[in-house]
């Protein structure tokens, strides 16, 4: 059976996710702490008063990163594979997004408005808002 417009769209957004999430997987692996130094830089180009992120100097925490980057990975690659029947590994993708979205959040707050968190907030908020979105039309179908 040919799937729907909104199941194909899903589809060929968690493919996307596929590619951004490992070409940043490796990205964060090589430079990840370029990341934070240039996040850094920019805040205190435009952002003079707000405070800078410290930069890591072990790698427990890319470890950590790392996996959960490939577990979603896999994820998206359950769900893509027959959208249709695996359609509920989108959840875990989406609560996981949700999670890291709302704790940028909390530490923006938190650690004095570090550029860092708020670019955490928009990335993995976006990601959590476009595929419920993509996800709430193919339910919406059914």
């Amino acid at each position: 059976m040919e799937l729907t417009p909104a199941e194909k769209n899903l589809k060929n957004l968690l493919q996307t996710w596929m590619l951004i999430l490992g070409s940043a997987g490796v990205f964060f692996l090589f430079f990840g702490n370029q990341l934070l130094i240039s996040i850094n830089k920019v805040s205190t180009r435009f952002f003079p008063k707000l405070p800078l992120i410290n930069e890591p100097s072990e790698f427990f925490w890319l470890t950590l990163t790392l996996s959960l980057m490939v577990v979603l990975i896999f994820l998206c690659y359950w769900a893509q594979k027959d959208i249709r029947r695996n359609i509920d590994f989108v959840i875990p993708f989406l609560i996981s997004k949700f999670v890291s979205t709302f704790f940028f959040f909390v530490f923006y707050f938190k650690q004095g408005y570090s550029l860092a968190y708020l670019v955490g907030v928009i990335s993995d908020g976006s990601m959590f808002l476009i595929t419920f979105y993509f996800y709430k039309k193919v339910k919406w179908e059914t």
